[in-house]
């Protein structure tokens, strides 16, 4: 069975044997897209034996606060590789830096463009994510040392990268992912816009694929989706640093 060692690794944490499972990458390969699609429930992968479907761990929460009883419910999937993420980002020493930044000028900009955008490139919505995915892709030119990455070990190091791939925080049915738009430096607004619909719709689906969900070297959340104003973001390794944008409010 062709996959890699850490999809390998991955099957052995939870005891799935890989030559059970239908890739679906080249040639039949495994990917860790399927066998998070197997964990979460989300998909039927066809054994040499039988079929065999799980329970989404989103849906048995659910359904377990649905119950006036209490119950255990068993972290699976995404759920279960995000608490071992977070484990692991904790060892990792933050410095939160927070400021306020008046977007009037983006804010027009943004007006201005909005018909233009609708009516030649079908974009029905021109959110302020694209803006400043950009502008950190821009500022990342002059401080490339926010797009590096640890190397650790008996030797440890920065590795600068010459692209620029920016996770983006995503809440979905099936709990947070992070996809990543790759090469943002090369991108224009109306790309990263486009990019960010067409992952925003996988990610509703369940059907990101590994190459989706892997690679960042940067990542940026946005809790102003549902009214937060300030937040300690947590560095993913072997990241070097986070963002995070609040709501946009209008001061006196």
């Amino acid at each position: 069975v062709m996959a890699t060692p850490a999809v390998r690794r991955l099957g052995m944490e939870h005891g799935i044997d890989l030559n059970h499972i239908r890739g679906t990458g080249p040639k039949g390969r495994v990917l860790k897209a399927d066998l998070l699609k197997l964990l979460d429930g989300n998909d039927r992968f066809q054994t040499s034996a039988d079929t065999t479907t799980t329970t989404s761990s989103s849906s048995v929460m659910s359904k377990a606060f649905e119950s006036s009883t209490s119950k255990e419910v068993p972290l699976r999937g995404y759920n279960r590789l995000m608490v071992k993420a977070m484990t692991a980002s904790l060892q990792i020493p933050h410095m939160c830096y927070s400021d306020e930044v008046n977007m009037n000028a983006l804010r027009k900009t943004r007006e201005e463009l909005l018909p233009l955008v609708q009516a030649k490139h079908g974009i029905a919505k021109l959110s302020y994510l694209p803006f400043c995915l950009k502008a950190a892709s821009l500022a990342m030119k002059d401080y490339p040392v926010v797009n590096a990455s640890f190397k650790d070990g008996d030797n440890p190091a920065l590795l600068y990268h010459a692209d620029h791939n920016i996770g983006v925080a995503m809440d979905t049915p099936r709990g947070l992912v992070v996809p990543v738009i790759h090469r943002c430096q090369e991108l224009s607004i109306l790309d990263i816009c486009n990019e960010l619909i067409r992952l925003q719709t996988l990610a509703k689906e369940g059907n990101l694929a590994e190459a989706y969900i892997s690679g960042a070297t940067f990542s940026l959340s946005n809790i102003g989706v549902i009214g937060g104003t300030y937040m300690s973001p947590i560095v993913t390794p072997p990241q070097v640093a986070i963002g995070a944008m609040g709501r946009m409010q209008r001061l006196p």
